[in-house]
């Protein structure tokens, strides 16, 4: 077996020391501990040279056995290939040399297949796991699989069923499932339908999965990139203009999933899946007569680690409705989820028709999920034009940037529905919307003159065939401004800087109805509306307290003053002379209970600095580098202690000269390797203070030394992260 890093990075620099020469025999040893193996494995493999020793890639695995390798020279090869449950690699000539032409021009194309029902590209059905490698095909012309006993056609270019295995370094693309049927992963689909989540695990890691597609006349469509129901890992795709369409008959209400990417589990449990620094662009999940659910992404009943992607450009058109333009995310899980610095750029409707709750991310129902560190930036949609949040629980929206996104109805930058998250250090700058153009909070109900409502089945159901009886929801997900009270909205909003948004009617800065938000340390600044600009409230109870609202708001230790920013930064930093600085609150008690700000601040930077924690997402930091505090001349040298210590990332380290001279301040791990040297410069006697930002380096024990002649001094502080 070839562990991930058996081949190459599409950079062309080979990951195995043996030139292709060292193939010609038959019978060869691999040294897994050679510069790329994490485990230390050695074993003899026999390696199956097609076309040399076999004219088709099947022939070659049919003779292969349990750690051989299939190696392909560069070539068209009309077939079907099945791995039949054997632990072997097949690859191209890439996996040799690190030349990505060999994968464009080792080409299996799947076009032809003796049986129709049976014209997957790649077929893994007989209990594979990751020890069978696919590496370096372009893999193409495909149409998918009729399961036996389900009505379901799936995996155009890859079939992994009931089986795990490694697909690598490959272009999947240009397949294509057209049936009746449900239609899944036109690029790659993998099904678990065991009742294990566990069961199977799959690795998809550096391929170019693109301009593949599904489309179903009847029944529901998912995934026409990657459909995953079970566990794996999804890693550094490009996945590219797949299309997902349910063309279906007028009343039968089927749906499109995930036109990039799903993931969902349909049993007991949830699967665990992370999805890791993907480029998920211009996708399209289209239904002509029921929902669109993820241009980009839909996670369902998953424990998800979505971190480091972009999604860009992926757009939905669903009938009457659509949702998660970028991404949606379904019952995420009892267990922690995270989604974490990605970007979500310019996702929404295919036109300005359709109607899109969630532009760039839709979260509905999840439970424990926590949204960092991401940018929503241009997405749109009518409600939630960055990001929409419905009925979830124990939600964490923290440190993230919605930039010009806009709803044409409801919570340009954010839409909180029916739920009470913390949102935290987050920047909502330039959004617009027609109410609440940065953020939208409202609860449960019906406006009295609107009976339409969303069909919150049809918004939930998995698509994956085997979920969608097992929900047995009823309940509707109602429509924009609702006017009941049935269920209390209660977010948290604190340390959030919500400035420059815009909304036509009422709430350029915040639109809150029938919901008891409470407001903390935030400001709100140069938002625009036609009615109450920074803050309007229908039939609410909120609570706005040490905060700075441009007009001024009734709240202990609320200020109107101008936040000054520095000039032309678009995260808007504080100066050192804004009112904002040490005037918010390190904790509050209300109602009997006890409200937290952050100890660290969207430049994940730590709070507070100074006398007290700041208003606003930043904590005001003074710029790196060395100051004179005080020119009276010290007697004696002196390094003193750092604070904060420990600290997390930055610090102040101050230091007294009592003579002129070339100072060197420098920074050391515990293995005493230089990490830093703040300061290295010629500088008069005083007292000297310098703040040092950590940002990059681990958690542990550093040393700072201070070198100033024949004087030499070393101090201990503590890095946590």
């Amino acid at each position: 077996m070839l562990s991930s890093t058996a081949c190459p990075d599409y950079s062309g620099k080979s990951r195995l020391s043996a030139a292709k020469a060292g193939f010609a025999g038959k019978y060869f040893s691999l040294l897994f501990s050679i510069l790329v193996f994490t485990a230390i494995q050695t074993y003899s493999q026999d390696t199956i040279l097609v076309p040399t020793d076999y004219l088709t890639i099947q022939a070659g695995i049919d003779a292969a056995q349990n750690g051989d390798m299939v190696l392909v020279d560069d070539g068209t090869y009309l077939e079907n290939i099945n791995y039949l449950g054997k632990a072997i690699t097949v690859a191209s000539n890439f996996i040799i040399d690190g030349d990505t032409n060999h994968i464009s021009n080792t080409i299996i194309d799947g076009s032809e297949p003796s049986n129709p029902d049976s014209a997957s590209v790649v077929t893994f059905n007989s209990g594979e796991d990751t020890t069978s490698v696919l590496c370096g095909f372009t893999i193409t012309g495909g149409s998918g699989t009729l399961i036996p006993g389900q009505t379901a056609r799936q995996g155009g270019g890859v079939l992994c069923y009931e089986s795990g295995t490694r697909i690598e370094y490959n272009i999947i693309e240009n397949n294509e499932i057209v049936c009746q049927q449900v239609a899944r992963g036109g690029g790659i689909s993998v099904s678990n339908m065991s009742p294990d989540p566990h069961y199977t695990y799959v690795i998809i890691e550096n391929n170019k999965i693109r301009n593949n597609r599904c489309e179903s006349s009847e029944l529901n469509v998912s995934s026409a990139g990657v459909h995953l129901r079970g566990e794996g890992r999804i890693v550094n795709n490009h996945i590219l203009n797949n299309e997902a369409e349910c063309n279906g008959v007028p009343g039968n209400n089927r749906n499109s999933f995930g036109a990039g990417i799903i993931c969902g589990w349909g049993g007991g449990g949830f699967a665990l899946v992370k999805i890791y620094d993907n480029f998920i662009a211009n996708n399209r999940a289209l239904s002509n007569n029921g929902a669109a659910i993820g241009g980009g992404v839909d996670i369902q009943y998953t424990i998800c680690d979505f971190r480091g992607n972009t999604v860009k450009d992926n757009r939905v058109s669903g009938a009457p409705v659509a949702f998660g333009g970028g991404m949606r995310v379904l019952y995420s899980s009892l267990s922690s989820s995270f989604i974490t610095d990605n970007n979500f750029i310019n996702n929404g409707p295919l036109d300005v028709s359709v109607m899109v709750l969630g532009g760039g991310l839709l979260t509905v129902q999840t439970k424990n999920l926590t949204v960092e560190k991401n940018s929503f930036q241009f997405n749109s949609g009518i409600i939630g034009g960055g990001m929409y949040l419905s009925a979830d629980s124990a939600i964490s929206v923290r440190n993230n940037k919605f930039l010009q996104n806009n709803a044409t109805d409801y919570g340009g930058g954010i839409a909180i529905e029916d739920c009470s998250p913390l949102i935290e250090n987050n920047l909502v700058a330039g959004n617009t919307s027609w109410w609440g153009g940065g953020v939208a909070i409202s609860s449960t109900g019906k406006k009295s003159n609107d009976n339409s409502g969303i069909n919150l089945q049809m918004m939930m159901s998995g698509g994956l065939g085997e979920i969608t009886s097992e929900n047995n929801v009823t309940n509707t997900l109602p429509s924009p401004l609702k006017k009941n009270t049935n269920l209390i909205t209660e977010p948290l909003l604190i340390n959030n800087t919500i400035v420059d948004d815009s909304a036509t009617a009422q709430g350029g800065g915040i639109y809150t109805e029938y919901s008891q938000p409470t407001i903390l340390n935030t400001i709100l600044w140069g938002n625009t509306a036609a009615q109450d600009s920074q803050i309007y409230v229908l039939n609410d109870t909120i609570l706005v307290e040490y905060s700075n609202v441009q007009g001024g708001w009734t709240g202990e230790g609320n200020i109107d003053e101008y936040p000054l920013f520095v000039v032309g930064d678009t995260l808007f930093h504080l100066l050192n002379s804004s009112l904002c600085i040490d005037s918010g609150i390190d904790s509050i008690q209300i109602a009997g209970n006890w409200y937290y700000a952050p100890l660290n601040d969207i430049d994940e930077e730590t709070r507070p600095y100074g006398n007290g924690f700041d208003m606003g997402s930043d904590e005001w930091h003074p710029e790196p580098g060395v100051e004179l505090e005080n020119a009276i001349v010290p007697v004696s040298f002196e390094l003193l202690q750092n604070y904060p210590n420990p600290f997390n990332p930055s610090t102040t380290i101050e230091f007294a000269l009592p003579t002129p001279g070339f100072v060197s301040l420098s920074i050391f791990n515990i293995l005493g390797e230089k990490v830093a040297t703040p300061v290295s410069e010629y500088l008069a006697a005083g007292s000297y203070k310098y703040y040092w930002n950590a940002k990059g380096l681990t958690s542990g024990v550093y040393l700072y030394n201070l070198e100033a002649g024949n004087i030499i001094l070393v101090r201990k502080m503590i890095l946590i992260r």
